[in-house]
């Protein structure tokens, strides 16, 4: 692969690959130094890749979650939700402001677990179906729904707690 061929794939498919590490993280930095483990790991196998087998974004998106994993065993305690500072995610070139819906949902998905949040990220971001969810984390798709809608009631009880 040449250099030409790198850059034109990692435009492609870094608003991607950060935004999938932003939401579990909710954190930009972390999610910047995940982001550049997964290209690392992109272009060492990408004589790997079997079009055959998944979409690239299928198999750059397992890449993701499996670094994400790594940095996951290897990451310090976490953070008390208090303590939690709210980020924006990447949007190409650019890093905005959240607007105040934005900032509701962040606080929403910091309510959850980062699994959770993975999930969350898969369903409603990247419009993933179930069954691809499930080929993605190795699970059944059954307990993808249980765990989704889980992590739906999580978010309306912050939401409500929030409120009251």
């Amino acid at each position: 692969m040449d250099d030409r061929q790198l850059e034109n794939l990692y435009r492609a498919n870094f608003q991607r690959v950060y935004n999938y590490a932003y939401y579990s993280l909710l954190n930009s930095a972390e999610a910047e130094d995940v982001t550049s483990a997964v290209f690392v790991k992109v272009v060492a196998n990408i004589d790997k890749y079997d079009a055959s087998r998944a979409s690239f974004g299928t198999w750059i998106t397992r890449i993701a979650h499996n670094v994400l994993v790594d940095y996951h065993r290897t990451r310090k305690p976490t953070v008390s939700l208090e303590k939690v500072v709210v980020d924006e995610p990447a949007v190409e070139d650019d890093y905005p402001v959240l607007d105040d819906r934005q900032q509701r949902v962040a606080k929403l998905l910091a309510c959850l677990s980062e699994q959770d949040r993975e999930l969350i990220y898969l369903k409603y971001y990247q419009e993933k179906k179930n069954v691809e969810i499930a080929q993605l984390l190795d699970m059944n798709p059954s307990t993808v729904a249980t765990r989704l809608r889980r992590a739906l009631i999580a978010m309306r009880a912050c939401a409500e707690e929030e409120t009251s």
